[in-house]
């Protein structure tokens, strides 16, 4: 699955984080390296097996838009403060590891 964020084509990865939570990296399309993840692992903040913590501030600036408009996460259904900056719990959809 690809998005494009920024005017830039990425790849989206999905994998385990250590904790066995579920996370997204985003890969340029163009180098086939991380360019960087879409999710973070707050072991503070409780989320289902099927859910992901997205950040959207920062490099991070419209993850989440791009990830919801390609049908890879539902909308945002919990926010959570981290300090001066909010993170969203989202539902995260099946995609094919493949593309």
């Amino acid at each position: 699955m690809n998005i494009i964020i920024k005017n830039k084509k990425l790849i989206v990865k999905p994998f385990k984080y250590f904790s066995g939570r579920n996370g997204l990296m985003l890969i340029d399309y163009e180098t086939g390296k991380d360019y960087m993840p879409a999710t973070l692992d707050i072991e503070n903040i409780p989320i289902l097996a099927n859910e992901v913590i997205v950040k959207n501030h920062d490099l991070q600036y419209g993850v989440l838009d791009a990830l919801t408009k390609a049908k890879i996460i539902d909308k945002q259904h919990i926010n959570k403060t981290l300090g001066v900056h909010t993170v969203f719990v989202c539902k995260l959809k099946q995609i094919d590891p493949q593309n």
